[in-house]
């Protein structure tokens, strides 16, 4: 027989984590970036904060309208970025994450940056007997926004991918050896930016190490293999790594992927 097939959602959200994981940094001899794993730890706090308190959401609705004003009330939105989507469409929620959406930590990130002004405003407010004061002590630090923005970064080559591995109405199967490939690509290119982030640099190589060793990508481009790989592990059976021949036969049946590029299809 052969080795079943792993969760791919489940090995993508490994390489997600690991941005935030205090572990990586320390492996990775990164002991001054360890901030990233604080910032997503008091992100999820404040979003708590927000989400468990009327009082803290209704302020944080008031100030988003007090900043963005004479809004229609359902405009055509196609097109348009983030910023614009707020200046149109008006207040917004924060979203926490859960465990079991891998990528439900990107849109949490991506919401908090998305109304960073609003609630930077609200955390300017020291005054107790104001009634927008908002008693809490998870407030993010000006380093910590800056993480965020790092994570929103790398994370996003993989949250479109995620969310599609995830349908219900769709054979997902044929489509890990091309995501594979279009993350890799994408992570290749942020890393490749000029005059890049010195800090997503450091981040984004660590990520990439750990998502290659992963998805067997040491030589670039996924390849077929005919054969389950394992690593070597002292209890005698290791994780599998690289992307299951089964998925490569049912991408290769796929009619959704005949005109694939023949180099790695």
């Amino acid at each position: 027989g052969t080795h079943g097939v792993y969760c791919t959602d489940h090995v993508l959200a490994l390489s997600c984590k690991f941005l935030y994981d205090d572990t990586a940094f320390k492996d990775g001899g990164l002991d001054d970036l360890r901030a990233a794993a604080a910032a997503v730890k008091q992100a999820r706090l404040l979003v708590k904060f927000f989400n468990k308190s009327n009082k803290a959401m209704q302020a944080l609705q008031k100030q988003q309208a007090m900043l963005k004003k004479n809004l229609p009330d359902d405009p055509d939105i196609e097109g348009y970025s983030n910023e614009e989507f707020l200046d149109i469409r008006g207040t917004k929620k924060l979203l926490q994450d859960v465990r079991t959406r891998w990528w439900s930590t990107f849109n949490m990130i991506e919401r908090l940056l998305l109304l960073k002004e609003a609630i930077q405003a609200l955390q300017g407010i020291t005054n107790k007997k104001h009634d927008m004061f908002c008693d809490t002590t998870h407030w993010l630090t000006d380093e910590q926004w800056k993480f965020l923005e790092v994570l929103k970064t790398l994370l996003k080559p993989f949250e479109k991918a995620q969310k599609l591995l995830e349908g219900k109405t769709y054979v997902t199967a044929p489509f890990v050896p091309y995501m594979i490939n279009l993350i890799y690509k994408k992570l290749r290119a942020i890393l490749a930016t000029p005059d890049q982030d010195p800090v997503i640099l450091k981040l984004g190589n660590l990520m990439m190490d750990n998502f290659k060793d992963r998805w067997g990508l040491k030589g670039g481009i996924p390849k077929f293999h005919p054969n389950v790989r394992l690593t070597k592990s002292k209890e005698g059976t290791g994780r599998q790594y690289g992307i299951h021949p089964c998925l490569w036969y049912a991408m290769a049946l796929d009619p959704r992927f005949k005109h694939c590029d023949p180099n790695w299809c």
